[in-house]
């Protein structure tokens, strides 16, 4: 398992829309169980919409992701860079 972090740039955080194209776009990365957790240590499943957006991620928050399985490290930088080019 490894871990990283990134902080949300996307003006609006993770609301609806964009909370729906992280899911998608983790439900897209293969071989990897990914997880999300808050500056407050809540942790979640990063395929479930309602468990993201129970974050309450908003622009500034700090994310831990956390990949455990195959291509582990190139998953986690897929989404650094998905997190990092965001928009609403």
């Amino acid at each position: 398992m490894i871990t990283g972090k990134v902080t949300i740039q996307n003006e609006t955080g993770l609301h609806a829309r964009p909370g729906n194209e992280f899911v998608t776009f983790i439900k897209s990365l293969s071989g990897c169980k990914i997880e999300v957790e808050n500056e407050a240590g809540k942790r979640v499943n990063g395929s479930s919409l309602l468990k993201v957006l129970s974050l309450g991620v908003k622009k500034g928050s700090v994310l831990t992701i956390y990949c455990d399985g195959e291509n582990e490290e190139e998953n986690l930088k897929k989404i650094e860079e998905f997190l990092a080019n965001l928009k609403d």
